[in-house]
Protein backbone atom coordinates (compact mmCIF):
# COMPACT_ATOMS: atom_id res chain seq x y z
CA UNK A 1 0.00 0.00 0.00
CA UNK A 2 1.50 3.57 -0.71
CA UNK A 3 2.62 5.65 1.90
CA UNK A 4 -0.07 8.08 1.11
CA UNK A 5 -2.42 5.79 0.15
CA UNK A 6 -3.24 4.70 3.66
CA UNK A 7 -5.27 6.21 6.16
CA UNK A 8 -3.62 5.12 9.81
CA UNK A 9 -5.59 3.86 12.32
CA UNK A 10 -3.42 4.98 15.96
CA UNK A 11 -4.23 4.57 19.25
CA UNK A 12 -1.67 6.07 22.00
CA UNK A 13 -0.23 3.41 23.58
CA UNK A 14 0.13 4.09 27.57
CA UNK A 15 -1.72 7.25 27.38
CA UNK A 16 -0.39 8.71 30.49
CA UNK A 17 3.51 7.69 31.84
CA UNK A 18 4.49 7.59 35.44
CA UNK A 19 7.95 7.97 35.67
CA UNK A 20 9.93 6.55 39.13
CA UNK A 21 13.60 7.16 40.12
CA UNK A 22 16.24 8.40 37.93
CA UNK A 23 16.90 7.57 33.99
CA UNK A 24 19.93 8.10 31.65
CA UNK A 25 18.93 11.19 29.50
CA UNK A 26 16.28 9.74 26.76
CA UNK A 27 16.46 11.53 23.61
CA UNK A 28 14.13 10.03 21.73
CA UNK A 29 11.32 10.41 24.77
CA UNK A 30 12.44 13.24 26.82
CA UNK A 31 9.16 13.38 28.38
CA UNK A 32 10.31 9.78 30.44
CA UNK A 33 13.31 11.47 31.99
CA UNK A 34 12.71 12.21 35.70
CA UNK A 35 11.23 15.18 36.49
CA UNK A 36 9.57 16.04 33.11
CA UNK A 37 6.13 16.44 32.78
CA UNK A 38 4.65 13.22 33.67
CA UNK A 39 1.18 14.04 32.13
CA UNK A 40 2.94 13.65 28.36
CA UNK A 41 1.09 11.38 25.92
CA UNK A 42 3.11 8.64 24.50
CA UNK A 43 3.49 8.04 20.78
CA UNK A 44 0.99 6.61 18.71
CA UNK A 45 0.73 2.90 17.45
CA UNK A 46 -0.56 1.83 14.33
CA UNK A 47 -3.24 -1.09 15.24
CA UNK A 48 -4.73 -1.10 11.64
CA UNK A 49 -4.20 0.51 7.77
CA UNK A 50 -7.30 0.85 5.03
CA UNK A 51 -7.33 1.83 1.32
CA UNK A 52 -7.49 5.80 0.80
CA UNK A 53 -8.05 7.91 -1.86
CA UNK A 54 -4.65 9.04 -2.79
CA UNK A 55 -5.58 12.24 -4.15
CA UNK A 56 -7.71 13.31 -1.04
CA UNK A 57 -5.96 16.11 0.91
CA UNK A 58 -7.27 14.95 3.94
CA UNK A 59 -7.52 18.38 6.90
CA UNK A 60 -9.51 17.09 9.22
CA UNK A 61 -11.69 14.06 10.19
CA UNK A 62 -14.86 12.39 12.52
CA UNK A 63 -16.90 9.51 13.10
CA UNK A 64 -20.15 9.51 13.91
CA UNK A 65 -21.73 6.90 16.69
CA UNK A 66 -22.03 4.61 13.85
CA UNK A 67 -18.49 4.50 13.02
CA UNK A 68 -19.31 6.48 10.03
CA UNK A 69 -15.80 8.26 8.98
CA UNK A 70 -16.54 11.75 7.67
CA UNK A 71 -13.30 14.24 6.08
CA UNK A 72 -12.92 17.22 5.58
CA UNK A 73 -10.32 17.89 2.02
CA UNK A 74 -8.04 21.22 1.83
CA UNK A 75 -6.72 22.86 -1.19
CA UNK A 76 -7.93 25.70 -3.22
CA UNK A 77 -10.59 24.60 -6.09
CA UNK A 78 -10.69 20.82 -4.60
CA UNK A 79 -11.91 21.30 -1.05
CA UNK A 80 -14.82 19.15 0.16
CA UNK A 81 -16.39 17.45 2.68
CA UNK A 82 -16.97 13.07 2.43
CA UNK A 83 -18.48 10.77 4.19
CA UNK A 84 -16.00 7.72 3.39
CA UNK A 85 -16.45 4.25 3.24
CA UNK A 86 -13.53 3.20 5.62
CA UNK A 87 -12.70 -0.84 4.39
CA UNK A 88 -12.41 0.69 0.98
CA UNK A 89 -11.45 4.18 1.38
CA UNK A 90 -14.10 5.15 -1.36
CA UNK A 91 -16.11 8.31 -0.94
CA UNK A 92 -20.09 7.76 -0.56
CA UNK A 93 -20.90 10.94 -0.50
CA UNK A 94 -19.21 14.47 -0.91
CA UNK A 95 -20.27 18.40 -0.79
CA UNK A 96 -17.59 20.61 -2.54
CA UNK A 97 -16.78 23.89 -1.19
CA UNK A 98 -16.66 26.71 -3.07
CA UNK A 99 -13.39 27.26 -4.70
CA UNK A 100 -11.99 30.10 -2.75
CA UNK A 101 -12.72 28.01 0.20
CA UNK A 102 -9.72 26.13 1.72
CA UNK A 103 -11.37 23.00 3.79
CA UNK A 104 -9.75 22.43 6.93
CA UNK A 105 -10.83 21.19 10.43
CA UNK A 106 -13.65 19.01 10.83
CA UNK A 107 -16.08 17.72 13.48
CA UNK A 108 -20.15 16.62 14.02
CA UNK A 109 -22.29 18.17 16.78
CA UNK A 110 -25.62 16.13 16.58
CA UNK A 111 -26.44 15.95 13.56
CA UNK A 112 -24.50 18.96 11.86
CA UNK A 113 -20.71 18.83 10.63
CA UNK A 114 -18.81 22.03 10.93
CA UNK A 115 -16.49 22.72 8.78
CA UNK A 116 -13.38 25.36 8.91
CA UNK A 117 -11.62 26.92 6.48
CA UNK A 118 -7.96 27.76 6.64
CA UNK A 119 -7.68 31.41 5.64
CA UNK A 120 -11.18 32.66 4.94
CA UNK A 121 -12.58 33.46 8.29
CA UNK A 122 -15.80 31.40 7.02
CA UNK A 123 -16.99 28.11 9.15
CA UNK A 124 -19.12 25.65 7.06
CA UNK A 125 -22.15 23.65 8.70
CA UNK A 126 -23.39 20.55 6.52
CA UNK A 127 -26.27 18.29 7.04
CA UNK A 128 -24.52 15.07 8.03
CA UNK A 129 -27.30 12.72 6.53
CA UNK A 130 -27.29 14.65 3.28
CA UNK A 131 -23.56 16.95 3.37
CA UNK A 132 -26.04 19.88 1.89
CA UNK A 133 -24.66 23.16 3.12
CA UNK A 134 -27.18 24.70 6.36
CA UNK A 135 -24.76 27.66 6.70
CA UNK A 136 -21.99 29.24 6.54
CA UNK A 137 -20.57 31.93 9.62
CA UNK A 138 -17.76 33.36 10.59
CA UNK A 139 -15.37 31.53 12.34
CA UNK A 140 -15.64 32.13 16.38
CA UNK A 141 -12.43 33.26 16.43
CA UNK A 142 -9.34 35.28 15.20
CA UNK A 143 -6.78 33.71 12.98
CA UNK A 144 -6.93 30.59 10.63
CA UNK A 145 -9.06 27.75 11.05
CA UNK A 146 -7.17 24.79 11.18
CA UNK A 147 -8.45 21.82 13.89
CA UNK A 148 -11.80 21.78 15.07
CA UNK A 149 -13.00 18.79 17.69
CA UNK A 150 -16.01 18.40 19.89
CA UNK A 151 -16.14 17.02 23.43
CA UNK A 152 -19.52 15.25 23.62
CA UNK A 153 -19.27 15.17 27.44
CA UNK A 154 -18.40 18.45 28.14
CA UNK A 155 -20.52 19.78 25.08
CA UNK A 156 -17.45 22.10 24.17
CA UNK A 157 -15.53 22.22 20.89
CA UNK A 158 -11.66 22.70 20.66
CA UNK A 159 -10.41 24.55 17.60
CA UNK A 160 -6.75 25.82 16.82
CA UNK A 161 -5.85 28.06 14.72
CA UNK A 162 -1.78 27.07 13.89
CA UNK A 163 -0.37 28.84 16.93
CA UNK A 164 0.26 27.45 20.60
CA UNK A 165 -3.59 28.53 21.37
CA UNK A 166 -6.17 26.12 22.12
CA UNK A 167 -10.12 27.85 21.66
CA UNK A 168 -12.41 26.63 24.05
CA UNK A 169 -16.21 27.01 21.72
CA UNK A 170 -19.85 26.66 22.84
CA UNK A 171 -21.73 25.55 19.83
CA UNK A 172 -25.07 25.77 21.90
CA UNK A 173 -24.29 29.55 22.49
CA UNK A 174 -23.32 30.77 18.82
CA UNK A 175 -20.10 28.90 19.14
CA UNK A 176 -18.93 31.82 21.35
CA UNK A 177 -15.42 31.38 23.10
CA UNK A 178 -15.95 30.15 26.87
Amino acid sequence: MAAGAALAAVVAAGALHAVRGARAPNRTHPWLEAGANRSYVSLPVIVKETPHEPDAFTQGLCFDLDGTLYESDGLYRRSQVRRVDVATGRSLKRKANKGEHFGEGLTLVGRSLFQLTWREGIMHEYDVATLALRNSMPQPFRGEGWGLAYDERRKVAYATDGSYHVHVLDPANGWKAT
